[in-house]
């Protein structure tokens, strides 16, 4: 399983959006350097999942290919609320494509699949973003606000969080208590290291340990991998964060998205070191 965070940033005047989710993808095994937050090809909004492959990856690569088809969505003249439609019409056309299936195990993976969507609306001149996930009084997947749950972190005035996955009460308990001790005027990158936090932590990664957790129906292991970020400015452009972070083995390296570099790969994008909340930016030692 999975989770996501999508939350905005305060930067003088202007506004981003950030999202971060862990690496891990889960079945028979794991595998801990997995992409699982997805700019979309307009520039100004991104997809995220949680939940069963089979049903997340190839929306991903529907909804991309819909945007190119279609102009108005490409060139962003169709609105970041309009696009959740057209979304929402092609996940629910997917999910009812599903032929010859057991009807217990697609129940079950269509319950526990769920995506964030979100993006910069030039029309409300604000970020929106939309956590989606199946209705059984509907029979449909749906949009859903969490309006309450976000007054409720005490974030900065002006500011939004959302999430989706496993242990988002732990993650919103860590938040909220960071919001009360700090009284910060901006989240800034907090919710990335306390997601970073989680992910150092044996009960959250180590699926044969003994933990505990507010929801009951959690079981311990079902995250992993490094962190991976995005963000999204309001001149609808996005760009990637890369993280500094060990393997299993403590080797230091840098992740992209999910995955290791090799020593071979240059990356452009600035680095976040968790350990320290500080962001380092390759293009910045260039010297002309």
């Amino acid at each position: 399983m999975t989770i996501v965070i999508a939350w905005t940033r305060k930067v003088g005047p202007a506004t981003e959006l950030i999202i971060a989710s862990d690496s891990r993808l889960t079945s028979a095994g794991h595998v801990d350097v997995c992409q699982k937050v997805f700019p979309l090809a307009r520039g100004d909004s991104f997809f995220a999942f949680c939940g069963d492959t089979a049903l997340a990856f190839p929306l991903i690569f529907q909804v991309n290919s819909a945007i190119a088809n279609y102009q108005p969505a490409a060139d962003r003249r169709e609105d970041v609320p309009e696009l959740l439609n057209r979304i929402l019409t092609l996940l629910n056309a997917y999910r009812e494509a599903w032929k010859d299936t057991d009807a217990a195990d697609h129940a079950d993976s269509i319950r526990k699949t769920r995506f964030l969507f979100g993006g910069w609306s030039w029309r409300a001149n604000k970020f929106r973003v939309y956590p989606i996930h199946y209705s059984p009084k509907a029979k449909e997947f749906r949009s859903f606000t969490h309006s309450k749950q976000t007054r409720r972190l005490g974030l900065p005035e002006g500011e939004q969080c959302y999430m989706i996955g496993d242990y988002t009460a732990e993650f919103r308990a860590r938040l909220r208590d960071f919001c009360r001790d700090s009284e910060p005027q901006s989240l800034n990158y907090q919710p990335a290291l306390i997601l970073a936090e989680m992910l150092k932590e044996d009960r959250f990664v180590n699926r044969r340990s003994d933990g505990t957790f507010y929801k009951k129906t959690e079981c311990a292991g079902a995250i992993g991998g490094s962190p991976q970020i995005l963000k999204i400015y309001q001149h609808a452009n996005f760009r990637p964060i890369a993280i500094r972070w060990s393997s299993q083995d403590g080797k230091q390296g840098v992740s992209l998205f999910g995955r290791p570099l090799f020593d071979w790969e240059k990356t452009f994008s600035p680095i976040l070191d968790p350990e320290t909340g500080e962001l380092f930016y390759p293009l910045a030692t260039i010297k002309n």
